[in-house]
């Protein structure tokens, strides 16, 4: 009975990602359809007693691992109040009409701009007794539109020692018409678009016709980005999980920050970055904003920063809206050792080889 359930689980695998890869060939699954991970329910059942639970194995850090001995995270997520934001719609166009007619974009009042610069501003002030190596905000935090962004991270970072990585937010971008997180590392600058819309909550922002996951090499090794919707795109999800499965440890993205806004259903989003941290084997970090609440998470392999002792990470509750999270390097390592080796061959075998060819450099984004 074991080998039969171990072949239905792999042929199961085996089904499920030839479906997903033909989905992504085809420009990903639209938000409507069935999420990515349901289509794992399966090999996570048969393989509950694996899933979530440490395995006896040995494990040290790689010389070569870019995570410092000691990682600080910190995640900033604040309730937006209503009429922070006007709809903004392109002038019309002869020659793009059907086009432009699509595009609604979200664009901070005056007062909204106030708000939300005041609002990031306090909260990074609170951290700099703290010392964070990244910080990530919700998505449609960042105030102001693409210009000036270097001016504006420099004043905010200004009283830090040592500037932190920062994924400020992001902003639809009347420039371009794309929902676009603000990430910096070092002197450098990515302007990374979001690539599902979501449109049941009036966004309609323009999305570029790489659907691929493009990912940033740092001092903290590779980052992902998936803004809000994109962690249900299979484009996206197969690339990143591709690249953690089957790749080497140099090409391991040890992080992945979802800044997030107005999800509908939250339970199902958070569900949906646990499991992803699972199958990557990584840190998915989460800040999701709404207009009632305000979430702030770091799953690590599948287990739950602060919730789950197995993580072994310490979380300060820094104020209302921000949390730091601290993980060693032996945590990291441990906990995605644990989550690798859980997952059954035959999915790690599905996955085929990883694409390499997914890394970006940092620079400014044009139509």
């Amino acid at each position: 009975m074991a080998k039969k359930r171990q072949s239905d689980s792999q042929k199961m695998a085996g089904k499920t990602i030839s479906h997903l890869d033909r989905q992504a060939s085809r420009g990903g699954y639209r938000v409507e359809d069935e999420p990515f991970f349901a289509a794992f329910q399966g090999i996570v059942e048969r393989n509950s007693r694996l899933i979530y639970s440490p395995n006896a194995f040995e494990y040290g850090v790689p010389e070569h691992f870019p995570i410092p001995d000691e990682l600080r995270i910190a995640v900033i997520s604040f309730s937006m109040k209503k009429g922070l934001f006007n709809v903004y719609r392109p002038p019309e166009n002869d020659g793009m009409a059907s086009t432009l007619k699509q595009i609604k974009l979200s664009v901070p009042t005056s007062e909204g701009k106030r708000y939300l610069d005041q609002m990031m501003s306090e909260e990074l002030s609170r951290l700099v007794p703290n010392s964070p190596d990244l910080v990530c905000f919700h998505e449609l935090a960042f105030p102001h539109g693409t210009r000036g962004v270097k001016r504006f991270l420099n004043r905010l970072l200004k009283k830090f020692d040592k500037k932190p990585q920062i994924l400020a937010g992001s902003l639809h971008c009347k420039e371009t018409w794309y929902n676009l997180a603000i990430y910096q590392a070092g002197d450098r600058i990515a302007k990374h678009p979001k690539r599902i819309s979501a449109t049941r909550k009036e966004e309609r922002v323009l999305l570029p016709a790489d659907r691929r996951l493009h990912l940033y090499d740092t001092s903290l090794g590779r980052v992902g980005i998936l803004v809000c919707l994109d962690v249900f795109d299979a484009s996206q999800v197969l690339s990143a999980v591709r690249q953690n499965l089957a790749g080497t440890e140099r090409e391991h993205v040890p992080i992945l920050l979802v800044p997030a806004f107005r999800m509908t259903d939250v339970e199902k989003f958070l569900s949906a970055c646990k499991d992803l941290s699972f199958l990557m084997g990584n840190a998915v970090v989460v800040a999701h904003s709404d207009y009632r609440s305000h979430d702030q998470h770091v799953f690590l392999g599948g287990l739950e920063a602060g919730i789950d002792r197995d993580a072994e990470c310490e979380v300060l509750q820094v104020s209302e809206f921000t949390k730091l999270f601290t993980i060693s390097a032996e945590a990291y390592w441990k906990n995605r050792k644990r989550a690798v080796e859980s997952i059954p061959n035959a999915v790690k075998a599905a996955f085929g080889r990883p694409l390499t060819d997914e890394v970006t450099g940092f620079g400014v984004l044009t139509r």
